[in-house]
């Protein structure tokens, strides 16, 4: 039998997908987090923002110097990018069944989901809401985001 090109990259890109999926997990952790929190598989929503420009020089040990013009322009911007998502948030909790999972992609957006969103939030509206305080890695975000109804907000990624 000939395997042409399309034929290997298929076969080996299967066989990628499925080594990562299961070698990319931490379900005992995600496990124990929804359980913390009371969010029950496919009863909640994962929700991701972020600033316009990410504020590197914010991270502890990072040592990029804070550039200005990008702080200037998240600032300018934050009220106007994070209105939308609030909104939906609200929307999400007072018109479904559904809890809201404020969560990071980088160690910047905690604090920008808890001030611009988590701390904003109707007192209605606040108890069916999680803020996720600590970064996590990929292997538990996987296995949280897999046991959503689904992701939203404005983390391009």
């Amino acid at each position: 039998m000939l395997w042409t090109e399309e034929d290997f990259f298929s076969i080996h890109s299967r066989r990628l997908r499925r080594l990562l999926y299961r070698d990319l997990r931490n379900d005992e952790s995600a496990i124990t987090f929804l359980a913390e929190n009371e969010l029950e598989h496919g009863k909640f929503l994962c929700c991701l923002s972020r600033l316009r420009n990410t504020p590197y020089w914010s991270i502890a040990n990072d040592k990029r110097p804070k550039d200005e013009g990008k702080h200037a322009r998240n600032e300018e911007m934050e009220e106007h990018d994070h209105a939308p998502i609030r909104e939906a948030i609200i929307r999400v909790v007072r018109e479904t069944d559904l809890k809201v999972l404020l969560c990071p992609e980088d160690m910047t957006q905690m604090a920008v989901g808890k001030e611009m969103l988590y701390d904003r939030l109707p007192d209605d509206v606040e108890d069916r809401v999680v803020w996720r305080k600590n970064f996590w890695l990929t292997d538990m975000a996987l296995s949280v985001y897999v046991r959503s109804a689904g992701l939203f907000g404005s983390e391009m990624h």
